[in-house]
Order: C-alpha cells, then structure tokens, then sequence
C-alpha cells in the first residue's frame, strides 16, 4: 500500500512504526467496537461487511496516516 501511495517502498524503520501503528489501532477497536462502528459510519461509499469492524477501522486509520505524510502522491 504504501509504495504505491509514496512512489516507493517504506524503509524498514517506517515499516516498523506503521506496523505498531496498526497493532495500536487494532487493540484499540478491538477494546472498543462501538468506535469502530461510528468510525466506519462515515462516508457515502458502504462499508465491506466480511472484514470485522475493528479490523476495517484500524487498517482505515493505517492508510489514512500513510496518505497523511507530506510525501504522499495524491494528485
């Protein structure tokens, strides 16, 4: 994911942080599933219900941390 968001892939220290950054997000919509559902009640597109909603809500803060860097190709 990133590669393609960065025109490159992550070096292994910002794989690293990402991956943590993931385990965190996880942990947290695991412990609170109701975050999870409010989360993912925002948008027009629906939600892909096979994927567990505190795993779509933790990999949707990943990416979204990902398309936040200043280096990010979003043009």
């Amino acid at each position: 994911m990133a590669g393609a968001v960065l025109a490159r892939p992550l070096r292994d220290d910002e794989a690293r942080i990402a991956e943590s950054g993931l385990q965190r997000f996880l942990a947290h919509y695991q412990a609170h599933p109701k975050d999870a559902e409010a989360l993912l009640g925002v948008g027009e597109s629906p939600r892909d219900r096979s994927m567990p909603a505190p795993v779509l809500a933790a990999w949707t803060l990943a990416a979204n941390q990902i398309l936040n860097l200043d280096e990010a190709l979003n043009k």
